[in-house]
């Protein structure tokens, strides 16, 4: 692991650790509490996976898609509790933009997930071949960029607007959340990918 990929893997863990550590205490009592420690669990493997996928090695493409698991895990947990809590209590749903773009982050997360489950380990199932599956390679880095950014939208909507932590904490979290997904994975992922070989073309 690079020395950016640790450094930035350690500053969002420490940003969403801040953002979960007042719900924690109250995960048994309160439905709710899992939402922002589920979603600041993903925004830490997400942003991490993202940015160790940068390092262009074919080990870290299998780190990368573990890591994704677990976002992807974590994303769709703090949808449906989010969703049941909000039916439980009688309250609408979508009505916020926190609300509408964290509902497209988290199909946008399952569609890439999916169309990267079939490019990186069934490409001859689904593609036909190694070949045909890598010319998809730039559409599911393009994809998931799309939705890392929507994602973190609409958590920094979230943050501002309903986390318990006081307005500097608020600025630090979305900052970092912001910062990190622009300049470590937005504008990076502007530049074509180089092509990695992977294990599976031995």
């Amino acid at each position: 692991m690079s020395i950016l990929t640790l450094s930035t893997s350690l500053i969002t863990l420490a940003a969403t650790i801040t953002l979960a550590q007042p719900y924690i205490p109250t995960l048994s009592t309160s439905l709710f509490s899992w939402h922002p420690v589920l979603m600041a669990l993903f925004f830490w493997s997400t942003i991490t996976a993202s940015v160790l996928l940068k390092q262009k090695s074919p080990s870290t493409l299998l780190y990368h898609a573990l890591l994704q698991v677990v976002a992807v895990v974590a994303i769709t947990a703090g949808f449906v509790v989010e969703y049941y809590n909000k039916d439980l209590n009688k309250r609408a749903h979508f009505t916020s933009w926190h609300g509408v773009l964290g509902g497209t982050a988290t199909l946008l997360c399952l569609v890439v997930a999916l169309f990267g489950d079939a490019v990186y380990w069934f490409p001859k199932a689904v593609f036909g071949s190694l070949v045909k599956a890598r010319k998809w390679y730039e559409v599911k880095k393009y994809a998931g960029t799309f939705a890392t950014l929507i994602s973190v939208i609409a958590g920094v909507i979230g943050v501002n607007a309903y986390a318990s932590v006081d307005q500097n904490v608020k600025l630090g979290i979305s900052g970092v959340l912001t910062l990190t997904t622009l300049l470590l994975i937005v504008i990076p992922s502007s530049v074509p990918a180089k092509k990695v070989k992977n294990d599976k073309d031995n």
